[in-house]
C-alpha cells in the first residue's frame, strides 16, 4: 500500500488522519511543522503529502518545491480554513494536487487523494497505492 506524509499542528487531526488511512494499510508518517515534514522527506519517499496551508515554521509553497524537487510523481492536497482560501489556491497553482477547505471529511479527504492517485495513473505516473471507495 502507499506511504503518505501528514503535515499539521494539530495532534487530534494528524492521528485521525493517521487511524483512518493506516486502516486501510497505508503508511503513515506525522509532521506537526516544516522542520519535521522536511526530515521526514531527507528518508521516505512518499505517494502522498497532506499539509495545512499554515505550516509552523515555514510555508506550504516551499514545502510543495521539496516534495516535487524529490519525487514529481507525489500527490500533495492541502488543507485550508476560509481565511486561508486563496493561499490554497495559490498551493495548487504551485503544484499540489487539490485543496480542501475546512470543514472536510476524512471521506472527502480519501476522494481528493483517489482523484489525485487516478490522475497519476492516467498520466502514466503509476501508483501501488490502493484508496477505499467510499460513499
Amino acid at each position: 500500500m502507499g506511504s503518505f506524509l501528514v503535515v499539521d499542528e494539530d495532534e487530534t487531526f494528524r492521528t485521525d488522519v493517521s487511524l483512518f488511512f493506516s486502516g486501510i494499510g497505508h503508511s503513515i508518517d506525522r509532521a506537526p511543522n516544516f522542520q519535521s515534514a522536511i526530515a521526514w522527506l531527507e528518508i521516505h519517499d512518499y505517494e502522498v503529502v497532506i499539509s495545512n496551508v499554515q505550516v509552523p515554521g515555514g510555508d506550504v509553497h516551499r514545502l510543495i518545491r521539496t516534495v516535487k524537487k524529490k519525487n514529481k510523481r507525489t500527490i500533495i492536497i492541502v488543507l485550508a480554513t476560509l481565511k486561508d482560501t486563496q493561499e490554497g489556491l495559490l498551493a495548487v497553482k504551485n503544484g499540489a494536487f487539490s485543496m480542501l477547505q475546512a470543514p472536510f471529511s476524512l471521506p472527502e479527504l480519501n476522494f481528493q487523494i483517489r482523484r489525485g492517485l487516478d490522475h497519476r495513473e492516467e498520466t502514466g505516473l503509476r501508483s501501488t497505492a490502493r484508496v477505499q471507495e467510499t460513499e
